[in-house]
């Protein structure tokens, strides 16, 4: 008898859907959070636009929500920004309606804020450190960025060229600089996007880093205000305007895309990504 139970379980488990198995059972946390949310589409009532457009989102994103199930009960990620956050999300990778030709603008802004402490440090160290064994090096960071291949090849590349630097500056503060140069330059080759900015940054000439800063400061205090109302967001955008508009070129934003109303949307999106940032991915 003990064995038919057991071959009973077995089948009963075996005839369960996949998404009620393992770390989907009903019991685990990230289970408890998908059965909550695909409740709220099996309810018997008419089912609106949204709620189709979500239920269609989840079951073909299925992968974003599973790794960021176990945040939705953080009190400053609740359900409703989750919802905003995941759909504006969907229509930047989809080009969809606002959003249509945002998708790279958005990961641009993202990535300037980021990694302002790089971009700042770098213009920096350029300004200061003016010998002529330094300058060479800026130069040749600068042609590199023209043509680098790959961010491998272009790390590789700096590190040689730093290499041969190093010994021929005169001053050890100088060839701590040049280091420190490098590290940041690293860093944001990390990201294929990081090299672009960078290249993009230098191109159009943008002397006053420090936007970056002010931007970043505004974009994450607004986790102290409503980010599913729209009203306090497009308030802080017009009275920062100025910044907004001397980041156009350099995120690839056109023309005609440029007004407080698209950067509040890329503000939201990015103010929203930044509760779960390393858990929920962007891509």
């Amino acid at each position: 008898m003990k064995s038919s139970k057991s071959d009973s379980s077995v089948k009963s488990e075996s005839k369960k859907p996949w998404w009620k198995k393992g770390i989907f059972s009903e019991t685990s946390p990230l289970g408890k959070w998908l059965h909550r949310f695909f409740a709220l589409f099996s309810k018997r009532e008419d089912v609106s636009e949204s709620k189709v457009f979500l239920h269609n989102w989840a079951m073909s994103e299925i992968r974003i929500l599973g790794k960021s199930a176990e945040l939705i009960d953080n009190e400053k990620f609740g359900k409703e920004e989750f919802l905003i956050f995941v759909k504006i999300k969907y229509k930047l990778s989809k080009n969809m309606g606002e959003c249509a030709g945002l998708d790279e603008s958005v990961k641009l802004l993202q990535l300037a804020i980021d990694a302002k402490d790089s971009f700042i440090t770098i213009d920096q160290t350029e300004f200061r450190y003016r010998g002529g064994k330094q300058q060479d090096f800026y130069l040749f960071t600068d042609q590199l960025l023209l043509d680098y291949g790959d961010t491998t090849n272009f790390r590789q590349t700096i590190q040689v060229k730093l290499a041969d630097t190093i010994p021929t500056v005169k001053t050890e503060e100088g060839r701590t600089a040049l280091q420190n140069y490098s590290q940041h330059l690293d860093r944001l080759s990390e990201h294929q996007l990081g090299l672009r900015l960078l290249s993009l940054f230098k191109a159009y000439h943008l002397a006053d880093y420090s936007i970056l800063r002010r931007i970043s400061d505004l974009i994450q205090g607004l986790d102290k205000y409503d980010l599913c109302t729209y009203t306090p967001i497009i308030n802080l955008v017009k009275a920062n305007y100025s910044d907004f508009e001397k980041l156009q070129k350099i995120i690839n934003l056109p023309s005609s895309k440029s007004n407080p109303e698209t950067y509040a949307l890329m503000s939201q999106v990015i103010a929203l990504g930044y509760i779960p940032l390393e858990v929920i991915p962007g891509d």
